[in-house]
């Protein structure tokens, strides 16, 4: 809980070796013969304790939240999460002849003219830029993996560049050849999908 941090970043604050640039929290302490102060015998920190210390000062200056650290959600009330959460859905037209088309059926869609400012990218693009985020040559560091993106990254919105974007599924990128694919095969699919979302 936010509000007990600075409770026991009160207990924590003395413990705290001094490296001269970041505290740390050492493996265990000693008190020396006529010394009332304890030392810290090992400078190198518990890396637990540690990965708290830092997560707690992330929390403190807001520069994360709760929400993110908490990606299965466990500590949400149970008597808030809903029995039936209800998973929304944007059904976009290739044109406007096929929107008119779908509108005879009840069935309301939206353009790619109409929603200018959201980009639309096969989630194969998406793949390429999460694999150069965070790589570092001199530091002999990857970005994320060239692997195909879940159902709950390509449903959720994304922030690049001030740019606002969403990514289509992969059973349904051009990319996938999803063209040729079977009807019953890709009915089955966005139930699948939608079936995953709505439990998680």
């Amino acid at each position: 809980k936010l509000d007990e941090i600075p409770k026991y970043r009160s207990l924590l604050d003395p413990l705290l070796y001094d490296t001269g640039g970041y505290p740390t929290v050492p493996h265990y302490f000693c008190f020396k013969p006529g010394v009332i102060a304890r030392v810290a015998v090992r400078e190198s920190p518990v890396i637990v304790f540690q990965a708290f210390l830092i997560l707690t000062e992330l929390l403190e200056k807001k520069l994360v939240y709760p929400h993110e650290l908490d990606y299965r959600r466990q500590q949400i009330a149970r008597g808030v999460r809903s029995s039936h959460p209800v998973v929304q859905i944007a059904l976009l037209s290739e044109s406007t002849s096929f929107q008119a088309l779908l509108s005879t059926y009840g069935i309301t869609t939206q353009t790619p003219n109409q929603i200018e400012s959201v980009y639309i990218w096969p989630s194969t693009k998406l793949v390429e830029l999460l694999y150069h985020h965070g790589s570092d040559a001199d530091l002999g560091l990857t970005g994320r993996p060239k692997r195909p993106l879940g159902s709950l990254s390509t449903s959720r919105l994304w922030k690049i560049g001030g740019k606002t974007v969403m990514c289509i599924p992969l059973y349904q990128d051009k990319q996938d050849f999803y063209i040729c694919k079977d009807e019953t095969y890709i009915a089955e699919a966005i139930k699948s999908h939608l079936k995953f979302l709505q439990s998680h």
